[in-house]
């Protein structure tokens, strides 16, 4: 496949999407009452799809892949051989037609159509995509569809197929090789006949009201029957039966025998047979016996059957079933059957023989059983009988249930699992098979809330017990499975944090004494050679006793007091709806700290530490050079760009402007030393221990939440491998202590521990606290505090308004954290626990993923806001925005003319600046979870009492009512549902429980939107104005990427395919009037050309009194065949005297249209290319035209 083409119709997918977005052209909104939308059956993975206009896209792998759109206005209500573009009244002229060839495929547009059909070629016949097609039988004795031997290999799918009351719906006579595929058969004497056919595929359909389903008599052997739509189940061996699907029930309500089997050597899995009077039927041939019969019967659901599985003279291996609410499970009369591994409905099967007496007793009435073995009469006489055949069921499937965890916190939730796949002798029997998906499970509890009713997966069914609001108890679990139920129990406890301070600092309030050896060994010395009381004195000093030998200079000190290093615990009571926790450190004297821990505004523990080198060495330096060393510590911390201090220094000493970094220290102490006479050995002092004087201080918490995880990436194109560290429990922070105040103490590190969902009356709670801070270290604290709450405050808002948006609902079950840390080094806010923010949340799998995506999106920009919000410095300098926002600064970053990367590694994808590891943006595809990592960090703005004053005012003004929410918020929290919503619109696809469209689709071209739509939501005219100076172009930004994710080749057929599916789902069809194709320009339309290098250009003025706008619209790519147009839309509005320009993109298919709304001067306009006809612009007052045709030579 030609990369080009690829790239050219993918380019016009990501405009689509970046339109969507809201950057450029909305979608019409009427697409989403007429799209095609793919349904999940509960019971299995079957998918249907529901009426809806067909729009059919043929994204193939040729060398010349096109996005093809069929012309709506040349079908009618005819059969078409779309090989030949020949259409005609019936099906069967259309088959009986000499122009029709083997191969052909024949389509059908929507309506009934009574006939019965004799297909004698081979041929696909199906309806128009979506369409809805009934075929009824003009004679009612004969099949609907009649397949004969030339007609093999012929496909037959989509149908609603009835009215054969006197016969079948298909037919299959010798016909080898065909596919029924997804037809509703209903109201016939048999639904599907197969007389002396093999190897046909019976798939997915909808068999229901015939007297007979399936009908496979003896002659008919070696066939097979594929599973659901997407080929879940696949075996091996001939011939097969497998799933034919109605509604909920397969083969319902059958008058005699769901599958009737007379053959041989049959396979029948992954079926739902229901309500028959025989649901499966086994019979031999009469001459070979039950040894000469190899039947397998895997992973079906037999229920309300009088029979589930009747026997006779037969053998066979039944497997994984689920065997329920029949009068008789398995019958067997005359037969051998291993019937292992299957799950009879409860935990202990009814077996029954049959009463030798009950042939002789009229009134014997068998009772229902799970599995009955009648008797064989024998020499004359029952009472000599013995049971007619054979049956293994021993060991059988049984219902289990676990909950993890059994013990959980206040807040916190458990995941419950039924659980099928063990048997009554403990065997994990899944490596061998599981039961049939979709079986329902039903939960219930006694506290909290937990979803009911699941349904089982390879043979387990999961769901999520909620604990809200409840403080401690026991909470019983029951799981039932048909007649069985099973119980567990979740224990509830309060919650609780383990925070530790730990340093190298000297704790001065403990400590021990150490028996110095060397002094011992001194004394016993000089004892031994003066007084020879060797084993006395010895004895003397161990206890420590005083010795009687005291003569003046002889007796060292024997014991020395050694500090312990810092270590201090504190359980923290999680109980509240917010916990705020503060570890602030103060000097009080030289290298002398007092270190507190503060537990909602209360000092619950004081220590005070010391510097271990600073007690060894303080005798033998003067105190000035203790104080430069403490200088020099504190100004070294942080990296030059971000050091003001530092760069004073080097603007007002002309000898250090061309230093280097490495060269800065040893010019700085040379300016030392001159300044404060030191002496060579002094300034080599400070050199080479200065850093001795520097003690860490960790802190760390243990908490009931998410663990943290470390994820190792590797850049595709230089091999560098980079290890990444999520947040999550424990948490773990290291503040260096250099011992120096800032504004009254060192250094503050505040978290604020949301335990439910942080609302305007938590944070008024807090407010209201204000005035108990006096100025200085505890206001410092609290401000902090109160600054990680908003944060908090500020996702949770997000997420209320993402959940209304996508239709979730969501809910705290574990603990959300935030730090703000202001120590010697940085200041900064961050999150601490997972970004998932411990929300569970319930909805459809697409909605929740846009929902994560969300709300993780809004993650770092909410960082950036609330922090440039209170700081009195520029934060929205490219440096600081780096530095606050993860996010904001890739966007600078990419602005600035730096070159991105995007690649796949570990399951995530990953976006970050080549050459850079700094600031890492990843996104879990599976989940929609963006996670931000910055490696580095620098900036210090000191928290004074300021600051914590505009904290106070910020927490003020957020509040969750709409009319008064700051604009800014409101900004990122509608960029970031605004993408999300990308992911609801297209919905997903899923196969084999993988997100497919999401993963595959949406999740790169996301993240190719994120830097863009944030920047341009936050900072309009950036983009424009980084265009203009010739830093960014969008195409240069994009298909790089793209190329880079996808390879050369770009993404895989299937992804093509599944590319076809979302389409199909998105647009609708416009086909404009002759009408509105013949009215004249308007007067102020100014004109078309084309421009130098083949773009076509539109220019329109238009305008109200006083507000002057110019309109110019581009086609900037198109693919070879000219069906889709990439416009580049632009619109230079004034305002007053100044000039507003946007540019938005849109991609524009033949008859559709797509409206874009320009909020500077609020006009929608509509754009509209009729096939072949030029462009149509319309606005919500003036109509614009141009006919001016676009040809390939013109690109």
């Amino acid at each position: 496949m030609n990369k080009i083409p690829r790239t050219l119709i993918f380019m016009g997918l990501f405009v689509t999407i970046f339109a969507v977005a809201g950057i450029a052209v909305a979608a019409d909104a009427t697409s989403q009452d007429r799209a095609v939308s793919m349904q999940q059956s509960k019971n299995d993975s079957v998918y249907t799809a529901s009426q809806g206009t067909r729009e059919q896209y043929d994204v193939n792998g040729t060398d010349n892949p096109e996005v093809m759109e069929q012309d709506n206005t040349s079908r009618i209500s005819d059969p078409k051989n779309i090989n030949t573009g020949i259409s005609y009244t019936t099906i069967q002229a259309a088959i009986d037609d000499p122009l029709t060839l083997d191969g052909h495929t024949i389509e059908v547009e929507a309506g009934t159509y009574t006939e019965n059909v004799v297909v004698n070629k081979k041929l696909t016949i199906r309806p128009f995509s979506g369409e809805v097609v009934t075929v009824q039988a003009l004679d009612p004795s004969k099949p609907v569809f009649t397949i004969t031997a030339a007609g093999s290999g012929s496909t037959i799918e989509g149908f609603t197929i009835n009215g054969a009351t006197g016969s079948y719906g298909i037919y299959l006579d010798c016909a080898n090789n065909c596919t029924i595929n997804n037809n509703i058969i209903t109201g016939n004497c048999y639904g599907i006949y197969l007389y002396n056919s093999s190897n046909n595929k019976i798939a997915g359909n909808m068999i229901k009201n015939n007297e007979r389903g399936i009908y496979i008599p003896a002659d008919c052997t070696d066939w097979e029957e594929y599973a659901d739509y997407y080929n879940l189940y696949q075996y091996l061996g001939d011939p097969e039966l497998e799933p034919i699907w109605w509604d909920e029930y397969w083969f319902y309500q059958t008058h005699y025998s769901g599958i009737s089997s007379t053959s041989l050597n049959n396979r029948i899995s992954g079926n739902n047979i229901n309500d028959n009077n025989y649901g499966i039927y086994l019979q031999s041939d009469g001459y070979s016996g039950p040894d000469g019969d190899d039947n397998h019967i895997i992973e079906n659901n037999i229920v309300s059957n009088d029979y589930g599985i009747y026997v006779y003279n037969s053998a066979g291996n039944v497997h994984f079933n689920r065997i329920t609410e029949n009068y008789f499970g398995l019958y067997i009369d005359k037969g051998r059957i291993n019937a292992t591994n299957n799950w009879w409905s409860s935990n202990n099967p009814a077996f029954v023989v049959e009463p030798w007496w009950s042939r002789n007793d009229p009134n014997y009435v068998a009772e229902p059983s799970d599995i009955y073995i009648t008797r064989e009469y024998y020499d004359g006489s029952w009472r000599d009988s013995w049971p007619s055949g054979e049956v293994e069921y021993d060991p059988w499937l049984i219902l289990q249930m676990n909950a993890s965890p059994d013990q959980i916190y206040k807040l916190g939730n458990s995941t419950i699992t039924a659980d099928l796949t063990h048997n009554n002798i403990g065997e994990d029997t899944l490596s061998k098979g599981h039961v049939p998906d979709g079986i329902p499970v039903k939960f219930s509890t006694n506290m909290g809330t937990i979803t009911t009713p699941v349904y089982t997966m390879n043979g387990k069914a999961t769901g999520t017990l909620l604990l809200e609001n409840i403080l401690s108890g026991t909470a019983n679990i029951t799981a039932t499975v048909d007649k069985q139920s099973v119980s567990a129990t979740v224990t509830r406890i309060p919650a609780k944090g383990i925070l530790t301070i730990r340093s190298t600092a000297l704790d001065h309030n403990s400590g021990h004494w150490e028996f110095n050896w060397d002094a011992f060994c001194e004394l016993e010395e000089k004892a031994w050679a003066e007084l020879g009381m060797g084993i006395d004195v010895y004895c003397y000093m161990m206890y420590g006793d005083p010795l009687a030998y005291d003569e003046p200079g002889l007796m060292p000190e024997l014991w020395d007091y050694c500090y312990d290093p810092l270590t201090l615990s504190y359980e923290i009571p999680l109980n509240d709806p917010t916990i705020w926790v503060s570890v602030l450190w103060k000097e009080t004297g030289m290298f002398r700290e007092e270190v507190d821990l503060i537990v909602n505004g209360n000092v619950v523990a004081s220590k005070t530490v010391f510097n271990a080198a600073y007690l060894y060495y303080r005798h033998s330096y003067s105190e000035n050079v203790f104080k430069q060393i403490r200088y020099i510590n504190q100004l070294f911390l942080k990296p030059i760009e971000s050091n003001l201090p530092l760069q004073l220094i080097i603007a007002s000493n002309p000898q250090l402007w061309n230093f280097t970094d490495n060269q800065l220290e040893d010019g700085i102490l040379a300016l030392v030393k001159e300044q404060n006479n030191f002496t060579d050995s002094e300034i080599a002092f400070i050199k080479n221990y200065r850093r001795y004087f520097i003690d860490p201080l960790i802190i760390s918490i243990f908490y009931p939440g998410k663990s943290a995880q470390t994820i190792t990436i590797t850049d595709p194109d230089d091999g560098e491998t980079l290890n990444l560290n999520f947040p999550g429990n424990p948490i773990l922070r290291v503040s260096p202590m250099v011992y120096m105040n800032g504004d009254g103490y060192e250094g503050v590190r505040s978290f604020a521990i949301a335990t439910t969902k942080v609302t305007d009356s938590v944070v008024q709670y807090w407010l209201d606290k204000k005035s108990l801070y006096q100025p200085g270290a505890m206001k410092a604290a609290y401000g902090t505090f109160l600054i990680s709450l908003l944060m908090i405050k500020c996702h949770d808002m997000v997420a209320d308004q993402a959940a209304a948006k996508f239709n979730v609902t969501w809910t705290r079950t574990s603990m959300a954290v935030f730090s703000v840390c202001d120590d010697a080094r940085d200041t900064y806010l961050t999150g601490e626990s997972d970004h998932g923010m411990g929300m569970t949340v319930i909805g459809a799998p697409e909605n929740v993923w846009a929902f994560r995506f969300a709300c993780s999106l809004a993650y770092s920009p909410l960082e950036h806001w609330v922090m440039s919000s209170i700081m009195p410095v520029n934060m929205t300098s490219p440096f600081t925005l780096q530095v606050s926002s993860v996010t904001i600064g890739l966007c600078y970053r990419i602005l600035n003319g730096e070159i991105p990367e995007m690649f796949m590694s570990n399951g995530y994808i990953v976006f970050k600046m080549k050459g850079k590891d700094d600031l890492i943006l990843l996104l879990d595809p599976e989940t929609g979870i963006v996670r931000d990592i910055m490696t580095s960090l620098c900036g210090v703005y000191c928290f004074h009492d300021q600051i914590t004053d505009r904290s106070i005012q910020l927490a003020e003004s957020l509040k969750s009512n709409l009319n008064v929410r700051p604009d800014d918020y409101d900004s990122i929290s509608d960029v970031s549902i605004s993408l999300g919503s990308i992911v609801a619109m297209f919905g997903t696809a899923v196969s084999e429980g993988k997100t497919i469209v999401t993963a595959e689709l949406l999740s790169p071209l996301l993240f190719l939107l994120i830097p863009l739509k944030i920047l341009d939501t936050l900072k309009p005219g950036s983009i424009a104005e980084s265009e203009r100076n010739g830093l960014f172009n969008s195409t240069n930004y994009i298909l790089p990427l793209m190329s880079q994710y996808w390879g050369e080749s770009g993404p895989s057929q299937w992804f093509w395919d599944t590319l076809k599916e979302s389409l199909e789902k998105y647009y609708h069809d416009i086909t404009p009037s002759q009408s509105d194709l013949e009215k004249e320009q308007p007067a102020n339309f100014m004109g078309s050309s084309m421009t130098p290098d083949g773009n076509f250009m539109i220019f329109v003025y238009g305008g109200d009194e006083g507000d002057d706008s110019w309109f110019h619209y581009k086609v900037v790519r198109t693919p070879p065949n000219n069906d889709c147009w990439v416009i580049e839309c632009s619109v230079v509005y004034y305002i007053g005297d100044k000039s507003y320009r946007e540019t938005q993109y849109a991609v524009l298919l033949p008859g559709r249209s797509i409206s874009v709304l320009y909020e500077g001067d609020q006009h929608t306009f509509k754009f509209k290319i009729p096939k072949n006809q030029g462009v149509i612009i319309e606005s919500s007052t003036i109509t614009y035209y141009c006919f001016q045709k676009m040809t390939n030579s013109n690109i």
